[in-house]
C-alpha cells in the first residue's frame, strides 16, 4: 500500500509537470515561471473585473430586487469567462489527458498498476482544473458575493451567495471540461488508434474554436432581456445562461425564468460527466493494448506522381537549395508536430472567433435578438462590401501570420538544433531571407488566396481586387515588422519563458490591432467609394510597406547578426567574443572593427527635413494640378441651374418656380447646396412659389469673406430676395444648420416672415460648449486658423479626396441625373462651412425673437443619424435620440401656433427619407399663412 502511495505521488507530480513539454525550454528556463505567468495573467484579469464590477453595486440606487435582477448580466459574464478559461485549459492539456505511447512504453514494464496511473492522471487534471477556476475567480470570488446577496437573506445570505458562486463556477468548469473530454473519449473508443491520432488534432482545433466562438457569440444582458418571454427559447441555447440559472436558484431566485435554466444545467452536467467518466475509464482498460498493437501515423509515399510534381513546383519557386531546405523543413514540421499545430491552431481559433464577433451583426441581424430594435439597426448586406467581413479578413490573416511567427520560435527537437548549427555554411542573411520567404508562402499566401476565393464569390470584382491589395500591403508590413531582429531558424531555438514581458506586449499590441482594425476597415470602406481616396490609402500603405521592407533588409544585411540557437537571458554586460568557432568568426566582420563614423545629429535632421520637403512639394504640386483639372471638369459637366443675382460685389445663385404666394424659401444644412431641395421644390411649386438658393461659397454662388455666421447668411438672403424682386412674405424652410439661419432671419426681419418649417433643425442648446449667454469654447484665432487651413486644403485638392464619393442610391423623388449633379459639387462647400461658425450662429439664434402667433412646424427625426450595428450601440443611440426629440420640442414653443411632428422612420435628412412629410408641413404652413 505504501508503495502504491509513493508511486501515486511520483506519477501525480510527473503528470502535472507534463502539462508543458519541458524539452522545449531553454537551459535557463523554469517551468514554474511559465505556470506563474499564466496564473498571474488570470488573477490580474479577475482583479480588473472586480474593479469594474463592484463600484456599480456599491453606488447603485436600484431597489434590492431590481439590483439582484440587473446583476444577472454580470453573473452570466463571469460564468461565461470561467467556462472559456477552463475550455482553454482543456484544449491545452488535450494530449496530456489520455495515455499515450510514452506512458505505456515507460510504465508498462514497471510494476505500476493501471489503476495507479489512472488515479494520478485524474488527480493531476483535477489540480490543473481547480487552479484555472481559482485563478480566474480569485478576486471576484472573494468580493462579488458580498454585493450580490439575495434580497432579504440577512447575514446568512453572504455565506449562501459565497457557496452558490463557487459551486456554480466549479459546476460550469466541470461541464465544459467533461464535454470536451467526452468528445475525445468517444473518438478514442470508436476509432482505431492510428485513425484517432489523425483525428484527435482536428478535434482539438475544433474544440478550441468552438469554445471561443460560443464565448464571443453568446449575447450578453446588454444585447437582450433575460426575463423577456420572447427571448427564453433563444437563451436556452447558450450554456452560460444555464449555469446563471443554477447560481440564481442556489442564491435565491428573483425571477421564475431561472428555474428551467438551472434544470438544464444539472441535466447537461450529469450527461457530460457520465460520458466522460465511462469513456475515460475505458481508455485505460482498452487502449493500452491497442497502443502497443497498432502503429502510429505511417509516413506518406513520396514516390507517387503527386509527390514528384510537388517537388518540381518547389524547385521552381525556391530555386536556391537553402531556401528550399528551410521551407520543406518548416512545412513538414508544421504538418507532423502535433504541438506546433496545436499552438498554431490556438492563434487561428482566436482569429476565427474574433472574426465571428465582427460578423455577429450578419449572423444575428434577422434573428429575434434584434427584433425589438430592428428599425434602429443597420444590418449590412453580406453580398456587398461591408465592415464585418472586411475586418474578419484582416483578423484572420493577422493571426495566421502572428501564429506562424510565434511557432517559429518554439523548437521541434534537439537534432534540428545541432544539424543546422553544424551545417551553417551560408551567411546569416541567406538564412534570414529563407525564413522570410517561408513565412510568406506558409502563412500569408494560403490565407490570402482563401479570402480571395470567398470575396470573389460574394462581392463584385472591383472592390474585391481593391480590398485584396490593401490586405496584401498590410500583410507585408506585418511580416517585415515581425521578422525584424528575428535571428532564429524555425523550430531550432530553445524557448525561455517569462522574458521581456511578452504576455503584456502581446495583450497591448492585440488590443491596439483590434482597435486599428475597427477604425481601419471603416476608413477602407469609405475609400472604396472614391478612386482618389483609395489612391491615397494605397500610397500610405505602400510607403509603409517599403519602409518596413527596407528596415528588415538593413537588419538582415548587418554582418554582425548571427543565427541564434539558444534562448538566454539578456546579459547586463556582454563580454567580447574572441573565439573563432566555425566559419563565421570575427574576422569576417570588418565593419565592426572599422565602423563608418556616424553622421552628426544636426546633419541627419537636415537631411530628413530636406527629403520631407521634397516629397511634400511633389505631392502638393500634383494634388494642386489635379484640383484645378477637377474644377475645370466640374464647370464643363455641371452647367448652372438658376441665375446669378448680384448682392453687392458678390453674386448668389437663385432658382424659383411656381407663381402663388407666399413664397417658400429653402435654406440648406451645413455643406448642402440649394439644389438638394429640387425634389421638394418641384412639389411645393404646384401650390406656392418656391425658391432655393446657394449660400455664399455653395453650389454656383461666390464665396464670402471670413467670418460668415448666421447673421451674415440672413443678411445675404435678405439682399438676394430683394435684388431678385422676390417680394415678402416668406415661408422659411430650414434644415439642420439652416434652421439656425432662418431663425436669425426671422429675428432680423420679422415683418417679412409669414411662417416657418424647421426640418430636424440644429438647436442652440444641443452643445454643452455653448452655455446660455456665454462664449464659444473655441477662441477666435483658432476658428480663423481652422478656416484658413480648410481653404488651403481645398486649394491643394485634399478636401476633394474627403468629399468625392460614389453616386449610390438617389433619395426619394430625385432622378438619376439630378442625383449626379447633387453629388458633383466642388469641395469648396466644406471650406466655406468653416467660415459659418456654428457656435456663434447658435448664440445668434438664441438671441433671436420668437415668432409670436405665426405658424411654425418642427419636423423631428425619430431615428439616429449615425448607423448602428448592434443592440448596445442601438440603445445608446436611442437614448441620444430621445434627448434630441425633447430638445426639438422646445423649438415648437417659440410660436403660440407651433407644433412638433416626430417622424419615427426618418433619419436626420428628413427631406431625403420622407420628402412627403416636408411637403405636407409646408402646405399646412402656407395654408395658415394665407
Amino acid at each position: 500500500m505504501a508503495l502504491r502511495s509513493q508511486q501515486f505521488r511520483v506519477l501525480y507530480r510527473d503528470s502535472l509537470r507534463r502539462l508543458v513539454d519541458l524539452e522545449l525550454l531553454s537551459s535557463q528556463g523554469d517551468v514554474t515561471k511559465l505556470f506563474g505567468q499564466f496564473a498571474a495573467l488570470l488573477c490580474a484579469f479577475s482583479f480588473v473585473l472586480t474593479i469594474y464590477l463592484i463600484p456599480r453595486y456599491a453606488f447603485s440606487t436600484l431597489s434590492p430586487n431590481k439590483l439582484a435582477l440587473a446583476a444577472s448580466g454580470d453573473q452570466e459574464f463571469l460564468v461565461a469567462t470561467t467556462m472559456a478559461v477552463v475550455g482553454m485549459f482543456a484544449v491545452v492539456a488535450w494530449d496530456s489527458v489520455f495515455p499515450d505511447r510514452r506512458d505505456i512504453a515507460i510504465l508498462g514494464p514497471l510494476p505500476v498498476h493501471i489503476r495507479t496511473m489512472f488515479r494520478a492522471k485524474v488527480a493531476a487534471i483535477a489540480t490543473g482544473l481547480a487552479i484555472s477556476v481559482a485563478a480566474i475567480n480569485v478576486v471576484t470570488g472573494l468580493t462579488y458575493p458580498f454585493v450580490s446577496i439575495a434580497p432579504g437573506s440577512g447575514s446568512v445570505g453572504i455565506l449562501r451567495t459565497f457557496a452558490a458562486y463557487w459551486i456554480t463556477m466549479l459546476a460550469a468548469a466541470t461541464f465544459v471540461f467533461s464535454a470536451l473530454l467526452a468528445v475525445q473519449g468517444l473518438a478514442a473508443q470508436l476509432l482505431s488508434y492510428r485513425l484517432f491520432q489523425r483525428v484527435s488534432n482536428f478535434l482539438q482545433i475544433g474544440a478550441f474554436f468552438a469554445v471561443l466562438a460560443v464565448y464571443f457569440l453568446t449575447p450578453g444582458s446588454s444585447e437582450l432581456s433575460i426575463t423577456s418571454p420572447e427571448n427564453r427559447s433563444l437563451i436556452a441555447w447558450f450554456p452560460s445562461f444555464w449555469f446563471l440559472g443554477l447560481f440564481q436558484e442556489l442564491n435565491g431566485s428573483v425571477h421564475p425564468v431561472f428555474a428551467p435554466l438551472a434544470a438544464e444545467a444539472l441535466w447537461s452536467l450529469s450527461i457530460a460527466l457520465t460520458i466522460a467518466f465511462v469513456t475515460y475509464t475505458l481508455s485505460y482498460l482498452r487502449n493500452v493494448r491497442r497502443i502497443f498493437e497498432q502503429p502510429d501515423i505511417v509516413p506518406a509515399d513520396r514516390s507517387r506522381p503527386a509527390g514528384r510534381h510537388a517537388a518540381a513546383v518547389l524547385s521552381k519557386i525556391f530555386q536556391k537549395p537553402l531556401e528550399r531546405a528551410i521551407f520543406q523543413f518548416t512545412a513538414r514540421t508544421l504538418a507532423r508536430s502535433r504541438q506546433h499545430r496545436t499552438i498554431l491552431a490556438v492563434y487561428g481559433g482566436i482569429g476565427l472567433a474574433i472574426s465571428l464577433t465582427y460578423a455577429k451583426i450578419l449572423l444575428y441581424g434577422d434573428s429575434r435578438l434584434y427584433a425589438s430594435m430592428r428599425q434602429y439597426i443597420t444590418v449590412p448586406h453580406w453580398y456587398r462590401p461591408n465592415v464585418p467581413l472586411m475586418a474578419a479578413g484582416f483578423v484572420t490573416i493577422f493571426f495566421a501570420i502572428i501564429g506562424t511567427r510565434a511557432v517559429f520560435s518554439l523548437p521541434a527537437a534537439l537534432k534540428a538544433n545541432w544539424v543546422f548549427r553544424i551545417t551553417a555554411v551560408h551567411s546569416p542573411k541567406a538564412y534570414f531571407r529563407a525564413v522570410r520567404k517561408s513565412l510568406y508562402w506558409l502563412a500569408f499566401l494560403p490565407i490570402w488566396i482563401a479570402l480571395a476565393i470567398v470575396y470573389f464569390s460574394i462581392w463584385p470584382p472591383l472592390p474585391v481586387i481593391a480590398h485584396l491589395v490593401v490586405l496584401a500591403l498590410a500583410s507585408v508590413i506585418l511580416i517585415e515588422r515581425s521578422l525584424y531582429e528575428f535571428q532564429k531558424l524555425p523550430f531550432t531555438c530553445s524557448y525561455l519563458p517569462g522574458k521581456s514581458g511578452l504576455n503584456q506586449r502581446l495583450a497591448i499590441f492585440g488590443m491596439l490591432f483590434l482597435f486599428l482594425t475597427s477604425i481601419g476597415t471603416r476608413i477602407e470602406l469609405w475609400t472604396l467609394e472614391s478612386a482618389s481616396r483609395y489612391l491615397v490609402l494605397f500610397a500610405i500603405l505602400g510607403a509603409a510597406a517599403l519602409r518596413a521592407r527596407a528596415r528588415w533588409a538593413n537588419f538582415a544585411s548587418a554582418t554582425y547578426h548571427r543565427l541564434q540557437f539558444e534562448d538566454v537571458e539578456r546579459a547586463e554586460v556582454s563580454p567580447l567574443d574572441l573565439r573563432r568557432d566555425g566559419a563565421w568568426g570575427m574576422e569576417r566582420y570588418v565593419d565592426v572593427a572599422n565602423p563608418e563614423p556616424e553622421r552628426p545629429l544636426g546633419e541627419r535632421i537636415r537631411s530628413a527635413c530636406f527629403k520631407a520637403a521634397v516629397v511634400s512639394l511633389v505631392v502638393i504640386t500634383l494634388s494642386t494640378s489635379w484640383e484645378q483639372f477637377a474644377q475645370w471638369r466640374h464647370r464643363v459637366n455641371v452647367p448652372r441651374i438658376g441665375r446669378a443675382v448680384d448682392i453687392g460685389g458678390r453674386s448668389l445663385n437663385l432658382f424659383c418656380s411656381g407663381d402663388r404666394g407666399p413664397t417658400v424659401i429653402f435654406e440648406s444644412g451645413a455643406g448642402g447646396p440649394g439644389y438638394w431641395w429640387v425634389a421638394v421644390q418641384r412639389e411645393v411649386a404646384k401650390f406656392s412659389r418656391a425658391c432655393w438658393y446657394d449660400r455664399a461659397g455653395y453650389g454656383w454662388s461666390d464665396s464670402a469673406p471670413y467670418p460668415h455666421p448666421a447673421t451674415a447668411i440672413a443678411d445675404d438672403l435678405h439682399r438676394l430676395l430683394h435684388a431678385a424682386s422676390v417680394p415678402p412674405p416668406y415661408v422659411l424652410v430650414g434644415a439642420s444648420f439652416g434652421g439656425l439661419c432662418v431663425r436669425v432671419f426671422n429675428g432680423l426681419y420679422p415683418e417679412e416672415v409669414a411662417g416657418m418649417v424647421l426640418v430636424d433643425s440644429s438647436h442652440f442648446d444641443e452643445n454643452d460648449s455653448i452655455p446660455p449667454g456665454g462664449e464659444s469654447a473655441s477662441s477666435p484665432s483658432f476658428l480663423y486658423a481652422q478656416s484658413v487651413f480648410a481653404q488651403a486644403m481645398r486649394q491643394i485638392g485634399l478636401l476633394r479626396i474627403f468629399m468625392d464619393s460614389g453616386l449610390g442610391t438617389p433619395p426619394k423623388g430625385v432622378t438619376q441625373e439630378e442625383w449626379r449633379i447633387m453629388s458633383s459639387f466642388e469641395p469648396r462647400t466644406l471650406a466655406e462651412n468653416a467660415k459659418e461658425l456654428f457656435g456663434e450662429s447658435a448664440k445668434q439664434a438664441r438671441a433671436s425673437s420668437d415668432m409670436g402667433d405665426r405658424p411654425l412646424i418642427v419636423l423631428t427625426a425619430g431615428l439616429p443619424n449615425r448607423e448602428v450595428h448592434d443592440p448596445i450601440e442601438a440603445r445608446a443611440a436611442i437614448a441620444r435620440q430621445e434627448n434630441w426629440i425633447w430638445i426639438q420640442r422646445q423649438l415648437a414653443a417659440h410660436s403660440t401656433r407651433g407644433k412638433q411632428i416626430v417622424l419615427p422612420n426618418s433619419h436626420h435628412c428628413i427631406q431625403c427619407d420622407d420628402p412627403e412629410a416636408v411637403i405636407g408641413a409646408i402646405r399646412d404652413v402656407v395654408h395658415d399663412a394665407r
